[in-house]
């Protein structure tokens, strides 16, 4: 795991380790063949700047897309943003050349993923990508 994939996590659910964990020397960005096409193209494409000597989860927010609310479940579906997500990993793929198979996509709401999987399946360059929902209740697997 390259340096920095593991600092959400480790904020959010693995706080009480973060005084005794740190990264070894084979996390060093210069071990990974793509570390420095995915920063350029989120810098010079996305105009994100990641901290130095490290790489982050990318996180696809489409500001404004309509959303509708399941009135049973409170799941949230967003056709549209959708959409532009999988405008956005194409145009990553094409530009980094990043194997898709190495691609995960997770969505806070579970009826996205239906969705979600039918883009990615009509997709000849995502269609190795795979999706899943956060599972909140570990009873419940899909």
């Amino acid at each position: 795991m390259a340096q920095g994939m593991f600092d959400l996590s480790l904020r959010l659910t693995y706080s009480h380790l973060e005084a005794r964990f740190s990264y070894g020397p084979l996390a060093a960005l210069e071990k990974y063949p793509f570390a420095s096409a995915i920063r350029e193209f989120l810098n010079d494409d996305d105009g994100l700047q990641l901290p130095p000597d490290t790489m982050s989860s990318v996180f696809v927010n489409c500001k404004d897309c309509p959303c509708r609310v399941d009135d049973t479940t409170k799941s949230k579906h967003n056709p549209r943003a959708i959409v532009c997500m999988v405008v956005w990993l194409e145009d990553f793929v094409k530009a980094v050349k990043f194997p898709a198979d190495r691609i995960a996509v997770i969505t806070p709401y579970r009826s996205n993923l239906w969705h979600i999987r039918a883009e990615l399946a009509s997709s000849t360059l995502l269609k190795d990508v795979q999706a899943t929902a956060i599972v909140l209740n570990p009873k419940c697997i899909f």
